[in-house]
């Protein structure tokens, strides 16, 4: 049936309707396959629909490679795994640092933000088409980016760096028999 089109509302979404609601009339109207993944969701939804499943969780790292486009609350976790993953997003931000993550995608062009009032069945319809027929080289470019990024051993560099200038900038304050221990 193809690629699915992935909906996650988060780790901390407990209000789940308006992207359950969209993610089975999508699949409804159209017949593409949608996973659902959310821990508040009843798993024994439509269990009898072929092509739309419910989940309390999936790893992200495995599923968003094999998705077609991936709706998300814009957190930090699901908005690098599609940047990894090299899959386009549809961002819906709600709190905290997602409206900044949304703007960024869609600044890099490898996705779109749409406000929780606007997500709907037909927004999905157009911005899936969108998708369909979207250059993707940025989203591979940025794909490419992230998996070649050494973040984490540059992070402890850093670390290291401003540990190593405060020991100096403190070294006199020291006294002589305690920085011999």
């Amino acid at each position: 049936h193809g690629k699915p089109i992935v909906f996650t509302a988060g780790t901390g979404v407990q209000e789940i309707s308006r992207f359950f609601d969209v993610a089975r009339g999508l699949h409804l109207e159209t017949g593409r396959p949608v996973i659902f993944v959310s821990m508040f969701a009843d798993t024994a939804v439509d269990a009898a629909l072929p092509g739309f499943r419910v989940y309390h969780y999936l790893d992200h790292a495995q599923l968003f490679p094999l998705a077609a486009a991936v709706v998300h609350n814009g957190g930090i976790g699901a908005t690098a795994q599609c940047m990894r993953a090299g899959t386009p997003q549809v961002v819906v931000p709600l709190v905290w640092d997602q409206p900044d993550n949304a703007e960024r995608v869609e600044e890099l062009g490898i996705g779109v933000a749409v406000p929780l009032g606007e997500l709907s069945v037909e927004a999905m319809k157009a911005i899936c088409e969108k998708f369909d027929t979207m250059d993707r080289k940025k989203v591979m470019l940025v794909a490419a980016a992230i998996r070649s990024d050494n973040a984490i051993g540059r992070a402890v560099d850093y670390a290291e760096e401003i540990i190593r200038d405060w020991m100096d900038s403190t070294a006199e304050a020291i006294p002589e028999q305690a920085r011999q221990r």
